[in-house]
């Protein structure tokens, strides 16, 4: 395996158990890191997108992700990605879904629950388990894998937790591809 082959599977396999940890962390400990991270990578994503057309100075840039800057918040990260074309339709809506659930859990006093049904219709509402089966087929998921998923979500709020980190690490897939 060469040097770009073997990074690439240590990055994956270090996001792997990442996600790991995701599912071991309480509901609402899940979608606040899970958001974390995701704009975490959407940072990294425009910082990218800025450096490949023009060459602006390193304390120009951090400066766009401070308190009150254009892109400080994850909701502004998520918009201008989708504006400027960096990431699709799909993704950007399947991350505003994935936005208001961390405002929920991080605003809210109320208990922050995948057995919530509310909670629980609006993780089924996130596409990526559909889009995984058409851009990832090498991996043999299976005909119809987001209707095992959607059908085994009113089992468990495990399974429903299973498939927001599911969706996330394709998201994460996603971005994390167009930053390298």
């Amino acid at each position: 395996m060469g040097t770009d082959a073997q990074g690439e599977q240590s990055s994956y396999s270090g996001m792997l158990r990442e996600l790991q940890e995701f599912l071991k962390e309480s509901d609402r400990g899940c979608i606040l890191l899970l958001a974390s991270r995701l704009a975490t990578l959407l940072e990294r994503l425009h910082i990218t997108h800025v450096t490949s057309v023009s060459s602006p100075p390193k304390p120009f840039l951090k400066r766009l992700f401070t308190t009150h800057a254009p892109l400080s918040t994850f909701a502004a990260k998520i918009q201008l990605a989708y504006a400027y074309g960096l990431i699709s339709r799909d993704d950007f809506l399947d991350l505003e879904r994935i936005r208001k659930l961390r405002n929920k859990a991080a605003h809210s006093d109320e208990t922050f629950t995948f057995g919530n049904p509310q909670i629980k219709e609006e993780v089924r509402r996130i596409g990526t388990p559909e889009r995984i089966e058409k851009a990832l087929p090498r991996f043999n998921l299976g005909p119809g894998l987001e209707r095992r998923i959607m059908e085994s979500l009113m089992d468990h709020p495990d399974t429903t937790k299973f498939y927001l980190v599911l969706s996330s690490l394709y998201l994460h897939i996603t971005l994390h591809d167009g930053v390298d």
